[in-house]
């Protein structure tokens, strides 16, 4: 869930959040070695995650932006089950717009 709200509202984030939830979320590195590639302690990396962590909740909490999402899919699989597909994809495709 935490790599889907950094989908989502990582742009709103420190570069430096990014960088390190990047590293973190999406290479799968550890505090340790993220630490020694930016030359900081691993405690700060540790204070930067969990404060990106952090407010990616409050942005989800505010914006909903991933709950939206969700429920939009589920829409659209129920749309499928019972429309033509073509009219529903290019409903979706209007939506992504």
């Amino acid at each position: 869930m935490k790599t889907e709200l950094f989908g989502f509202y990582g742009p709103l984030l420190s570069e430096k959040q990014q960088a390190y939830l990047q590293a973190y979320l999406a290479d799968d590195l550890g505090l340790s070695e993220i630490a020694e590639n930016e030359e900081i302690s691993r405690q700060a990396v540790s204070d930067q995650i969990k404060r990106a962590l952090v407010s990616l909740d409050e942005f989800e909490s505010k914006i909903h932006l991933r709950r939206d999402y969700l429920q939009r899919r589920k829409l659209e699989g129920s749309l499928l089950l019972k429309y033509d597909s073509n009219i529903v994809k290019k409903l979706i495709d209007l939506e992504e717009k």
